[in-house]
């Protein structure tokens, strides 16, 4: 994690159960009562380029621990993990879970720029577990890490001053906070992509290794630290691709897609311990 980032374990989980929750996850997102989900996957109304998610759409289903099998799935990868590879995230047993959901990437979906989920800053320590619910390789959109050591990068820029001045706010991926779009397809719990400011700074400038494509097998898993390098492949299946991804971060009150401020009441210690 130090060196690079990022670290995976192989066959950590049962494949049986990363499939039951893509299956039930999906089934909720059928729901009529979700209209804008049902549109991608019943595919029942015309589709509208950029906004609802066109070639580039991303799906998050909003999860709960003690939904059917995800709590034991959660418990299963940080036990692969270890505790070692969570302290070198600068995590500890009282960090929070703030996020909690599946990713459905659509079929023909765009690839992501490289980007960080969150701004790195002083005093903030958060990495992200990851399971894939099934298969996934370059071609379905596998996830591309690209590997450095993570305090490194953080102290290259000085993120606070490039991209938080002028009274003006930025998302990780660098679009405006106020972005019509974004707003849009946040509002149709559809992701699209955006231009990256990182684009401007040379892999060298930013401390980057060589891109690596993640490809991994059903019950894998893996922790990214919050300061690596990443962007989602293009999906040129004719299939979802499903990751199950959980956030920890010392700090509560986070800004989330899928765990209200109030729920983020969930530690780290509690899917540990009951691992032993």
């Amino acid at each position: 994690m130090r060196r690079s980032g990022y670290v995976v374990k192989r066959l950590a989980v049962a494949p049986v159960a990363c499939a039951a929750i893509r299956r039930n996850s999906l089934a909720r997102a059928r729901a009529p009562e979700q209209p804008a989900w049902r549109k991608w996957l019943g595919l029942d109304k015309p589709l509208h380029e950029g906004v609802d998610g066109g070639p580039h759409g991303r799906l998050l289903i909003p999860l709960a621990p003690d939904d059917d099998g995800v709590g034991d799935v959660l418990t299963k990868a940080l036990a692969a993990v270890g505790r070692d590879a969570v302290a070198d995230a600068g995590l500890s047993e009282d960090a929070l879970l703030v996020e909690l959901s599946v990713l459905a990437v659509l079929p023909k979906a765009a690839a992501q720029p490289p980007h960080l989920d969150v701004l790195p800053r002083d005093g903030l320590s958060m990495a992200t577990l990851f399971v894939p619910l099934q298969d996934v390789s370059e071609r379905n959109g596998a996830t591309v890490l690209y590997p450095a050591p993570p305090a490194e990068v953080s102290r290259r820029r000085d993120w606070a001053r490039l991209h938080k001045n002028e009274e003006r706010t930025y998302a990780p991926d660098g679009a405006e906070d106020d972005d019509a779009a974004a707003v849009q397809a946040a509002a149709s719990g559809l992701l699209p992509p955006v231009a990256s400011p990182w684009s401007k700074f040379s892999p060298s400038d930013l401390g980057l290794g060589a891109p690596v494509c993640l490809e991994m097998s059903v019950g894998d898993v893996a922790l990214m630290d919050y300061r690596c390098f990443h962007r989602g492949g293009a999906n040129a299946s004719e299939d979802l691709r499903c990751v199950l991804y959980a956030t920890f971060s010392n700090e509560g009150d986070h800004h989330s897609y899928s765990v209200d401020a109030s729920a983020q009441t969930r530690r780290l210690g509690e899917f540990l311990s009951a691992a032993e």
